[in-house]
């Protein structure tokens, strides 16, 4: 029952009404043992490899919440774990997130505002981003459109999490992680996209509008396409 009320609420409520209540929470129901046992905080950033990297470390899956509620719960908490995060080239990123609401989500996993993704705005993808994506509000669709940036940033812009890693130099960079955890991470069984010819899905309008929507993200994360 308490998976089920979970699933309906991160689903259908507002992503700013849910991180209200969240905070309301406070710091026990925020800072989990498994957490505070590793000595580590991972801020899983939708569609960038995290749910292999979260069973591995902590046995379960733990949401997609930002490094900034964290740190207004308890900023002493947060600053005492070693926070980190794994970001994702976002056109690689917003082909999986396409394929990823169109196909209905996973069994555990159905994206929010699902009646959206049986529109015409999903069926192709040059419809979704010059439609769809390149207009929305971050704040009312599902997490998995939401820029990266906002995940591992304060609200001034600056980064807050002791390290970002990127999924395209995993091996390397979960090995760093490892160390600093002195710990085992095992990612044998990672979650990998089947998408490795993104660039099969785009045009160049497409790729512009990618750029325009996730500046940001290119930006501070130092990619291209």
């Amino acid at each position: 029952m308490k998976s089920l009320i979970g699933r309906v609420y991160r689903k259908h409520l507002p992503n700013s009404f849910q991180h209200k209540i969240d905070l309301i929470r406070g710091e026990s129901q925020v800072f989990w043992p498994h957490f505070i046992d590793t000595g580590s905080l991972f801020i899983h950033i939708p569609k960038a490899a995290g749910t292999s990297i979260a069973r591995s470390l902590y046995g379960r899956n733990v949401g997609h919440r930002k490094a900034d509620f964290y740190q207004k719960v308890s900023r002493s908490q947060f600053e005492e774990l070693f926070s980190f995060a794994f970001t994702r080239n976002p056109w690689s990123r917003a082909v999986s997130a396409y394929q990823f609401a169109k196909q209905g989500g996973t069994n555990l996993v159905q994206p929010r505002n699902d009646s959206i993704f049986k529109s015409k705005y999903f069926e192709s993808f040059d419809n979704f981003v010059l439609n769809w994506l390149s207009y929305i509000d971050f704040d009312e669709e599902d997490l998995i459109f939401e820029p990266q940036y906002r995940y591992v940033c304060d609200k001034t812009g600056a980064i807050i999490v002791n390290f970002i890693g990127k999924t395209e130099n995993i091996s390397e960079d979960i090995t760093y992680v490892q160390e600093k955890l002195r710990t085992v991470i095992n990612i044998d069984h990672l979650n990998q996209s089947k998408h490795e010819n993104y660039l099969e899905f785009y045009s160049t309008k497409t790729i512009d509008a990618i750029a325009k929507i996730y500046e940001k993200d290119i930006e501070l994360f130092s990619y291209d396409i």
